[in-house]
């Protein structure tokens, strides 16, 4: 279990700078960052050490560079600080709260055959439009990924596929490792390999490339 770093009296303090606060609701933490929910209405999202602001950073320009591009939601960037802490400098930001809820494996899989379809042609055009945008991420060469493609990032919204969460790991690569929990039938908590697989054939249906050669090993 994560430690929480900051206190709801810090998260009020820097929010207050952008609006008044009536409300704020600890949201999660992970190694990297903690979230809040202030108002119920705005995320915000804070690293917990200098590794992590960097990580921080980098999403935010990323999130800048894909805003209103894409058909699924994702965070925005609506304001962002920074503040001192321990001899070091941190930055933050929020985002709107996005409309929709995580699924369980079960509960994934209780949506049935037509809103799993419609779900795989909704991740799938969401992968192809993210590879295929020219941003600049400074990470090299390969093409912008979310970085952790996983069940537990998707939002339903009276079953439908409503939001994209977490791009805390973004970076350039190759296209395939967007993948990786998606054609992951080990993890049971995970999408599972009959509906990754569905995913990358509209992928590659799309136009996917060299992609067409990795699934034939990825199903072998």
């Amino acid at each position: 279990m994560h430690r929480k770093k900051y206190t709801p009296e810090e998260i009020r303090r820097h929010a207050e700078r952008f609006f008044a606060v009536a409300g704020i609701e600890f949201l999660g933490a992970g190694n990297d960052c903690e979230a809040f929910c202030v108002n119920d209405a705005f995320v915000f999202k804070f690293p917990k050490h200098a590794k992590a602001n960097r990580r921080l950073q980098n999403e935010m320009a990323f999130l800048r560079q894909i805003r209103d591009r894409l058909e699924v939601e994702v965070p925005n960037v609506l304001c962002d600080g920074t503040f001192d802490a321990g001899g070091d400098r941190f930055s933050f930001f929020a985002s709107k709260k996005l409309r929709g809820e995580t699924l369980t494996k079960a509960g994934f899989l209780a949506l049935g055959p037509e809103k799993l379809e419609r779900a795989a042609a909704k991740i799938a055009g969401f992968l192809k439009t993210l590879h295929g945008m020219p941003v600049s991420t400074g990470l090299g060469a390969g093409v912008p990924l979310h970085g952790d493609f996983s069940l537990d990032h998707v939002l339903f919204w009276n079953g439908e596929v409503s939001g994209i969460l977490d791009f805390a790991d973004t970076r350039t690569g190759k296209p395939e490792d967007d993948f990786v929990y998606l054609l992951d039938d080990a993890d049971p908590d995970e999408f599972g390999r009959d509906f990754g697989e569905a995913v990358l054939r509209l992928y590659l249906d799309a136009g996917g490339g060299h992609l067409g050669r990795w699934l034939f090993v990825a199903r072998g």
